[in-house]
């Protein structure tokens, strides 16, 4: 499977490959070996500071926000309603709702994988820190 996954590449051609890529949308990135050099390369739109939900931020009552509010909402009616109805059934790791943001192991979740001998790493992608997926609820 090396092979395939790697496409044949190195770490570095990967690399290389990618800053090659962003190139082509944004022709004023570095060169690599500068990149390279350089450590971090802050971009800057042109368009300005991006503020998340800004239309919402602006005048909340005339842009509400897909929820059941309209508002940011950190506890869930919905979610807390299903919670009282649904019932699961067995007994699997993660089998819950929560109407507030919690940490709930689940069955392939990081303490399943301490615990597995055969598969014990797992690949996570996280989002930037300025991003969390929207969900509705």
């Amino acid at each position: 499977m090396e092979k395939e996954f790697t496409e044949g590449r190195t770490l570095e051609e990967w690399a290389r490959w990618m800053q090659a890529e962003t190139v082509k949308e944004n022709p004023d990135f570095p060169d690599f070996d500068a990149l390279r050099e350089k450590g971090v390369h802050r971009y800057t739109s042109p368009d300005g500071l991006t503020v998340a939900l800004k239309d919402f931020r602006d005048d909340p009552e005339k842009n509400p926000l897909d929820t059941p509010s309209g508002k940011i909402e950190i506890f869930s009616s919905e979610l807390w309603k299903l919670a009282k109805e649904w019932t699961f059934t067995g007994d699997v790791p993660g089998d819950k709702i929560t109407p507030l943001p919690e940490h709930v192991d689940t069955w392939e979740g990081a303490a399943a994988a301490k615990s597995d001998a055969k598969y014990p790493l797992q690949i996570i992608g996280h989002h930037f820190k300025g991003r969390t997926p929207r969900r509705r609820g």
